[in-house]
């Protein structure tokens, strides 16, 4: 019901403690090259050397970053130093912590008498202009951050303003605990912030009392509640900008990983800039085979859910050792050992097949015909379908054995009135979930015939 250590430094101290565990601080990553068992990582550290790393799999938890309060000047973003983000409210307080424990205002240094916390800042927009999305960890952010106030000084008037108070599961203990403290919660929406020498006024539409033009004045300290921005590297699907938008661009992304592969240096992006793949078929999964990703970088979350989302990933990667161990990739699940061949004297070069790979297993050689990473590869028979000469085939499915099994599908004449539905069944989702149909006996029609 009170804000608890998150026990991250003790996590910390293990690391550290743990002989088999190598911790390069103040790192990036050079180069990745190679596949799930065999990668190899240049890290270029801080002092400007080198290390290389022989992986086998990798877990990127990149984490996030707060959307940028600049963006939002209506409710005082970068306006005035009493005006914070919530990264800049926890700075606030470990200064608090490592003094006498009283937070405050950054203008001036005096304490603290009145905080308002803005939810929703720049998420859940509508507009285009900010974030669509609720990041899901602001509102208990908030409430712990409110009790800071309250737990070292019960007179600070502390509210929060907030359209929709989200706090699942204890989190709702949490919420009533903060009320018993005295924190004040007010569902609103705030139109702006005005800061005016060492205080703020905040103007409000107050939809509990139906008041559109409510306020709040004199108010010491704003903390904006803005929302997670994934670590993700470079959009490798976004389209090239033009040189002047590319000049416009202040600070331009920086890759995470530098993969050498053909189709880009980082892992492929959702809609939202997180590195989520298909969550139904393969939770935890990128589209780079054996690279999982885990925390704010695969969806937004808080800390428990990114520990419990790191164990999931980090099982995934003991998997992909264990994969490559035994000589057989990661997909499909029912352990096919054929992979992608192809013609060499028929290929054309057209690069449909490394351009069309959603998995980026295929590279090109120094001739520039198709080079497959059999441990990359998820046997989707992309690039067999993309091949428009047909030279690419796995040793037990092909263009031709697909076209076989059609027809021998036997269709009945047109006077018979049955008809004849053909499924060309994913065996991910769609064979498996034939497979549950006939284990819960589940009826369908008998004119199916199905083809994995």
């Amino acid at each position: 019901k009170s804000p608890a250590d998150t026990g991250v430094a003790d996590l910390v101290s293990q690391v550290q403690a743990d002989s088999n565990i190598k911790v390069y601080l103040n790192a990036t990553i050079a180069k990745t090259d190679g596949a799930p068992g065999r990668f190899v990582v240049d890290v270029a550290t801080e002092s400007g050397a080198t290390h290389t790393e022989d992986i086998g799999a990798i877990v990127q938890a990149t984490g996030f970053t707060l959307y940028d309060m600049n963006k939002l000047p209506e409710l005082g973003g970068g306006k005035s130093p009493n005006v914070v983000d919530q990264a800049g409210l926890e700075a606030l307080a470990t200064a608090a912590a490592a003094g006498d424990g009283v937070i405050r205002r950054p203008s001036d240094g005096a304490p603290v008498k009145s905080v308002v916390f803005v939810q929703c800042a720049g998420q859940r927009d509508t507009t285009g202009q900010h974030l669509s999305y609720c990041s899901g960890f602001c509102c208990n952010a908030s409430i712990k951050q409110a009790m800071y106030f309250k737990d070292t000084n019960p007179a600070v008037d502390t509210t929060i303003i907030y359209t929709d108070l989200r706090t699942p599961g204890n989190g709702e203990d949490f919420y009533r605990s903060a009320q018993e403290k005295g924190v004040i919660f007010t569902k609103g929406k705030v139109a702006e912030v005005m800061p005016t020498g060492n205080t703020s006024t905040v103007k409000f539409n107050d939809l509990i009392l139906g008041d559109a033009d409510a306020s709040m004045v004199d108010v010491d300290l704003v903390v904006l509640a803005t929302g997670q921005v994934a670590n993700s590297g470079i959009n490798i699907d976004a389209l090239a900008a033009t040189a002047e938008e590319e000049a416009a661009v202040e600070v331009k992304p920086i890759s995470i990983l530098n993969l050498t592969y053909r189709q880009g240096k980082d892992v492929p992006q959702l809609k939202q800039g997180f590195t989520d793949s298909h969550f139904i078929c393969f939770p935890y999964e990128t589209r780079r085979t054996g690279i999982y990703t885990a925390g704010p970088v695969r969806r937004p979350m808080d800390i428990a859910q990114a520990r419990e989302d790191a164990t999931g990933a980090a099982l995934k990667a003991i998997q992909a050792l264990e994969n490559a161990e035994l000589g057989r990739a990661a997909h499909p699940r029912s352990g096919d050992l054929s992979f992608p061949k192809v013609r060499l004297e028929g290929c054309t070069q057209c690069k449909r097949c490394t351009v069309e790979c959603p998995f980026g297993a295929i590279d090109e050689d120094e001739k520039r015909f198709p080079v497959f990473n059999e441990s990359r590869c998820r046997r989707c028979g992309t690039c067999m379908g993309a091949c428009p000469v047909r030279v690419i085939s796995f040793e037990n499915y092909s263009v031709n054995t697909v076209g076989a099994q059609i027809k021998a599908v036997d269709i009945p004449d047109e006077f018979s009135e049955k008809p004849r539905i053909l499924i060309l069944a994913c065996e991910n989702d769609a064979y498996p979930a034939l497979d549950m149909a006939g284990m819960n006996r589940i009826e369908y029609s008998a004119y199916v015939r199905t083809i994995p």
